[in-house]
């Protein structure tokens, strides 16, 4: 699986395997993308102790889970923009573990539940595009 890159990185390449809330998803590296996305089922926000915090599933992950709203996002697209809820995340990738931004988004049209931008990559890793 990959080897290092550039000042201990590791390399990965357009699709990697990681290990995200208690699941093993094949993610789509987007360079492109500032901020990482997972496919968020059935988002609900509510509030606890004051702040904002949204429940959510998703497909292929065990269970609902919870966590506090860091920001919003504005996301643009093809049709416009979205505004979506940005969580921490625990994720692993290639055995190095960090937590990390996601955009809570519906993902069902796309191939891959999982994109990472390339603010989850910054410091760790060197993308070889033609892995």
């Amino acid at each position: 699986m990959g080897g290092m890159g550039k000042r201990g990185n590791i390399t990965v390449g357009p699709v990697e395997p990681v290990l995200l809330l208690g699941a093993e998803l094949d993610a789509r590296v987007d360079t492109g993308a500032r901020t990482s996305s997972v496919d968020a089922r059935g988002v609900r926000e509510f509030d606890r102790g004051g702040e904002t915090w949204v429940s959510f599933g998703v497909p292929g992950c065990p269970g609902r889970h919870e966590r506090r709203i860091r920001r919003w996002a504005e996301v643009r697209r093809a049709g416009g923009s979205a505004r979506r809820p940005v969580v921490l995340l625990p994720l692993e990738l290639r055995g190095v573990r960090m937590r990390r931004e996601f955009t809570l988004a519906d993902r069902g049209g796309m191939r891959f539940r999982v994109l990472l931008g390339r603010n989850a990559l910054r410091g760790i890793a060197v993308v070889d595009v033609g892995r």
